[in-house]
């Protein structure tokens, strides 16, 4: 059985999407740095290069007690990442620096944050429906979404789990296109970071023409090959209605992985109204990936 540290060199040589990028993981709410910290030195673990951990305070432009409000906000902040324990392990070798910034605007501090630290990755929160600061967050991605700093990687924790995240089965479903080898390189990440149990899949779509689905299955099985040292499961099914095969196996793992898809013309939303339905009805963890590649097939 191949060692952890073989598993990380030979999934960085067979996933160029993750090959030497730099990843920013902006901490909004501190109730959720230990899942984003956890995937974000996941995705940096598999490069040289270090990522940096950014303290978001924000700060209303009103002067008025701007200086003590920061400061509260900032030690409050630090001290969720403290009680993580990413601050020692990031001393300690750890593959992310940490940092704080106060922003009036939040989108604004990341997009100037992404470009000062030449970041090629931004890891984001995704809220739940129930989450404190929800419409903040989605305002925040909204406006990261229409214009990427750089690409994006949304994270939605499992939100009956504490802690890192530390998925034992993990599903990818694959379209195609540059957002969906984004997903596959997060999920083989996430997957030999925790040695979680790793699956790919397809679903064609029976109302599709034969030549379609060749085209198809010629994409995803090139996809497989790209991962092949961490044996995957691969689930290729054929069905009428993709979105609700979907959600029926994606209810069986602890974590899902896919590229965004938004409906033409709506760059600001990360989900179209044909997933909707499959993200929404997931309890578990759910990544969403959006490139900004050029897109030559939907993810």
């Amino acid at each position: 059985m191949a060692t952890r540290s073989e598993r990380y060199t030979s999934t960085l040589a067979a996933s160029p999407e993750l090959d030497r990028a730099r990843v920013l993981v902006p901490i909004i709410r501190g109730q959720a740095a230990a899942p984003l910290l956890s995937l974000g030195d996941a995705i940096a673990r598999r490069s040289s290069t270090r990522g940096v951990v950014l303290g978001l305070v924000e700060i209303p432009s009103s002067p008025s007690g701007l200086q003590i409000a920061a400061a509260k906000r900032s030690r409050e902040l630090l001290r969720w990442i403290a009680a993580t324990d990413y601050e020692r392990h990031a001393i300690e070798g750890g593959q992310l620096a940490v940092q704080t910034r106060i922003a009036a605007n939040v989108a604004r501090g990341i997009r100037e944050a992404a470009l000062e630290t030449q970041s090629d990755i931004v890891l984001l929160e995704w809220p739940w429906q129930e989450s404190p600061r929800r419409h903040r967050l989605e305002a925040v991605m909204r406006s990261l979404a229409t214009d990427p700093p750089a690409k994006l990687v949304i994270v939605r924790p499992d939100p009956a789990a504490n802690g890192p995240l530390a998925p034992r089965s993990i599903l990818a479903p694959l379209r195609g296109g540059a957002n969906a080898r984004l997903a596959l390189s997060v999920a083989a990440a996430l997957a030999t970071q925790t040695d979680a149990r790793l699956t790919l899949m397809h679903v064609y779509d029976s109302n599709h023409h034969p030549d379609r689905a060749q085209r198809e299955a010629a994409v995803f099985h090139e996809l497989i090959q790209a991962v092949r040292s961490l044996d995957p499961v691969v689930l290729e099914v054929v069905a009428s209605q993709p979105e609700e095969v979907m959600l029926r196996a994606g209810r069986e793992y602890d974590a899902v992985v896919m590229g965004a898809h938004a409906d033409p013309g709506r760059t600001s939303t990360l989900v179209g109204s044909a997933l909707e339905s499959v993200v929404n009805g997931l309890p578990k963890t759910v990544i969403l990936t959006r490139s900004t590649d050029p897109v030559t097939m939907a993810a």
